[in-house]
């Protein structure tokens, strides 16, 4: 396996995702990431010297449904028309068009269309919602919830993603318009 190295500014990535946690305590933050309370202390309290992790970053980006790119590497000015497809280019105005000073939170309590793409990508494969959690160790009641249109954990979405061999852009509906072009014509 090739190493890659990637420069990351962390103390950007701290500020982006602190912005996020304004008005929140640490316990709360914590809650809505979906992490234990001692992960944000390490990363965020005074005397914190550990930078995030990708998990992390990725359970933030979920939670604030924003892209994990947004964190890593800041808000991106595009020109539209140089956009590789259509939900990159809707991404961006969605994104350009948030006003800062309003709050954005998002209730994440339900997401119908991960269900969809777990269901759509588990028949797929020809896999019954059992035979995939007996494969990740999940509950199949957990499985039968998340395509119900659950919102789930970090870890759960790892896992589910492992196990039915695609992407975790694919599953939070980051993945190429045209496989979520085909998934809504299936559905």
């Amino acid at each position: 396996m090739k190493n890659i190295h990637v420069d990351v500014d962390f103390k950007e990535v701290l500020q982006r995702i602190e912005k996020e946690m304004e008005g929140y305590s640490r316990t709360a933050w914590a809650n809505k990431v979906g992490v234990r309370i001692n992960v944000v202390s390490n990363i965020h309290g005074a005397n914190a010297r550990q930078n995030p992790s990708l998990n992390y970053i990725l359970a933030v980006s979920v939670a604030t449904r924003k892209p994990m790119d947004y964190f890593l590497w800041g808000p991106v000015s595009y020109i539209s028309s140089e956009l590789p497809d259509p939900m990159v280019k809707e991404d961006e105005k969605i994104y350009s068009d948030i006003d800062p000073s309003k709050d954005t939170e998002v209730s994440v309590a339900q997401d119908p269309e991960m269900g969809k793409r777990v269901r759509y990508w588990r028949e797929d494969m020809g896999f019954s919602a059992a035979k995939v959690a007996k494969r990740s160790g999940l509950p199949v009641d957990l499985i039968k919830s998340i395509e119900a249109g659950n919102h789930t954990s970090t870890d759960v979405i790892v896992k589910l993603a492992d196990t039915l061999r695609c992407s975790i852009d694919f599953l939070l509906g980051c993945g190429s318009a045209s496989v979520v072009q085909d998934l809504n014509k299936k559905t």
